[in-house]
């Protein structure tokens, strides 16, 4: 199948996905519920259930090189372990013009850059013994802010793939093999770290996975 035709395959799934989940504008106001106070954390609790759970739901995407999907997120999540209430895609949550989540959410520490360090006070949170003045005069702030919470794994895994649909990655599925995929992707802007290390991560990380889980 033709890349451009995959890309608008995810294009649609994105929107579809969008529509329904796009806030009520009638005038009602929305409130995000706080996960943050969920006593389950709603965390993989070991590295095989992480797999187990994901490894199905992986493989019904067979646009990717088989292995891609489910090595890629336990090596960004660390197996579930940084990805609670199954934010796999690290978004925040969005808010409404005061700065009030309108999806669930959980609150958690996040690194910001802002040019003026008061403007960290807009979050709900901070911690000012972690300010550092750039080079260019602007500021590394730590603090707290609103992530989206997922009610099940599948909601997070999908708004998760969205990602890859953006038209920059497109070339990365002229191929089909999976250390030549992950160094694409790398290569065209999803990770900081240089291709060659990405893709040998991704692949390790799927050796791995077949060994020990699979």
């Amino acid at each position: 199948m033709p890349y451009i035709l995959i890309i608008g395959l995810f294009l649609i799934v994105f929107l579809m996905s969008e529509k329904k989940s796009e806030p009520n504008r009638q005038g009602a106001k929305i409130k995000g519920r706080d996960f943050g106070t969920d006593p389950n954390p709603r965390k993989f609790q070991t590295n095989e259930k992480f797999v187990k759970s994901l490894l199905p739901i992986t493989r019904e995407f067979k646009q990717f090189p088989e292995g891609f999907l489910i090595s890629q997120l336990a090596l960004e999540s660390n197996y579930g372990k940084s990805a609670p209430h199954f934010n796999f895609s690290g978004r925040k949550a969005r808010k409404d013009k005061d700065g009030n989540p309108v999806e669930d959410y959980f609150l958690s520490w996040t690194w910001e850059i802002v040019k003026d360090r008061n403007e960290a006070n807009k979050f709900p949170e901070k911690d000012t013994t972690k300010d550092t003045r750039l080079k260019d005069g602007k500021w590394r702030v730590r603090v707290k802010d609103y992530f989206k919470a997922y009610p099940d794994l599948k909601s997070g895994f999908m708004d998760y793939i969205k990602i890859f649909s953006f038209p920059r990655y497109a070339p990365a599925f002229q191929h089909k093999d999976l250390q030549t995929f992950a160094h694409e992707i790398a290569r065209l802007g999803y990770a900081t770290a240089p291709p060659e290390e990405y893709a040998k991560g991704v692949t390790n990380t799927w050796q791995k996975i077949k060994r020990d889980f699979v």
